[in-house]
């Protein structure tokens, strides 16, 4: 009833009814009883096809966002953006490391944004006051005093300056260490488990985190 017609690396069978009936088998899928997906066939040849297919088992279970912090192994830390405070420090002054007077300011963060994770801390403890630029009409820009630019970055004097900002909020280096390196560990608190954090610091480092929490306006 059928005549078998070799072919290179398939069998072929076509029946006498003079149809186009053909199927194709691999030869190397019949020995491993695994052939690939029907997309892309006939019904007929998908009917000549193994049963067994293998499909990969999928969970049901929600995928993370690839940019989700628990995916990456990243923890989101607490931030604290006061731009009333911003605008206090970009005031007209003196510039807080080299004394001259600027008609325009800039605030310079110890521990910038990039510190540690990526976070803003705007606080007192965190930010002094360095002389600024201001841009001239013909597109010049006039520096008061190359302060912020000269210790942008600069790791040398970065204990220079924590002694100016200690000096001026009248308290140790250290308690101003003690509180930021307090602030970096927290993710996102509520008010209660502020309270209940602020157990870790030791008496002058709490009073400094209440001052600087209330002015944030974090806790009423």
């Amino acid at each position: 009833m059928f005549e078998e017609l070799p072919q290179r690396g398939m069998t072929a069978i076509r029946g006498l009814t003079g149809q186009n009936d053909m199927a194709w088998r691999p030869l190397q899928a019949q020995k491993n009883k695994r052939t690939a997906p029907t997309k892309g066939i006939s019904p007929h040849e998908a009917q000549s096809l193994p049963t067994n297919h293998h499909h990969p088992r999928r969970s049901c279970a929600p995928r993370a966002s690839p940019r989700s912090p628990a995916r990456q192994g990243k923890r989101t830390s607490m931030k604290i953006m006061n731009s009333k405070l911003l605008k206090e420090f970009r005031r007209a002054g003196f510039c807080e490391w080299c004394n001259c007077y600027c008609l325009v300011r800039e605030p310079h963060h110890l521990r910038t944004k990039g510190f540690g994770g990526g976070s803003t801390l705007d606080v007192r403890i965190n930010l002094i006051s360095l002389g600024g630029s201001k841009k001239l009409p013909d597109g010049r820009r006039r520096f008061f005093c190359r302060c912020h630019t000269s210790l942008q970055g600069d790791a040398h004097r970065a204990q220079e300056v924590l002694s100016i900002v200690a000096l001026r909020e009248k308290v140790r280096p250290e308690e101003i260490t003690e509180v930021m390196d307090w602030l970096r560990r927290l993710i996102r608190p509520t008010e209660t488990q502020l309270m209940r954090a602020m157990e870790e610091l030791t008496p002058a480092g709490r009073v400094i985190a209440l001052k600087e929490l209330n002015e944030a306006g974090i806790l009423t």
